[in-house]
């Protein structure tokens, strides 16, 4: 018997604050290669913004995927950076239509678009010197190097040494790019994917030598259901 057709619909997790309702506008930060930002779950993700929001902003963190890429670890930052930013506009090119055919603006930059900021140096910096400050923030951060270290396992500890750095330049990187990206597009989030951890312990700290708007970044958890839809 044939399988009957599926699709996807977007449902907010449970236990959250209802506080984004009051927004009008929202952002999607975009993990490319994840499966949840792909084909007909980006779709749905698109079909919820436009039902419940008049505007987004969709942020591609394409080149910041540079980290996880073979040639990165190998010492080729160049080919690394050019990879990532050619899955970025293979991503685009897959899902452009359910950005062009929503019903409401969104604006689309690329990871490139902040990591050339003209303040990306000094917002950089500036949580790079509370990292360097504050051990819960090493220790929340060495946590998901660690997590991620478990899930890509290292041939031999040079790799292994080499993408625990990474990875931190990642998390270190990410915070300061979203930061900006904020500051233009707003402060509200939906996404699909795990919460980043540093961030919930920056929150906890209230720290007051942080870039704004870090700390006021929000997230509204959203999940992908399956369903059957009508033949």
């Amino acid at each position: 018997m044939a399988r009957a057709p599926r699709g996807y619909i977007v449902e907010v997790a449970k236990n959250q604050s209802e506080d984004w309702r009051s927004h009008d506008r929202i952002t999607l930060g975009i993990s490319v290669g994840a499966h949840y930002h792909e084909g007909a779950k980006f779709a749905a993700t698109m079909r919820w913004v436009e039902q419940h929001f008049q505007s987004c902003a969709i942020l591609v963190c394409d080149s910041l995927h540079r980290y996880n890429e073979p040639q990165y670890y190998a010492g080729d930052l160049e080919t690394a950076l050019a990879t990532s930013i050619k899955n970025g506009t293979e991503w685009l090119e897959r899902n452009s239509i359910a950005i062009t055919s929503a019903s409401i603006p969104c604006a689309v930059t690329r990871w490139e678009d902040w990591r050339l900021h003209p303040d990306f140096h000094a917002t950089y910096e500036q949580i790079a010197r509370v990292h360097a400050d504050d051990a819960g923030l090493r220790d929340s951060v060495d946590e998901s190097v660690q997590r991620y270290l478990r899930h890509h396992p290292a041939a031999n500890e040079d790799i292994s040494r080499q993408r625990a750095e990474g990875s931190r330049f990642y998390i270190l990187e990410e915070l300061a790019g979203l930061t900006l990206f904020a500051r233009q597009n707003g402060t509200w989030e939906a996404y699909a994917g795990s919460k980043i951890a540093a961030l919930d312990y920056l929150k906890s700290t209230q720290r007051n030598d942080l870039p704004e708007p870090l700390l006021d970044i929000r997230s509204i958890k959203i999940h992908l259901k399956e369903i059957r839809l009508a033949a």
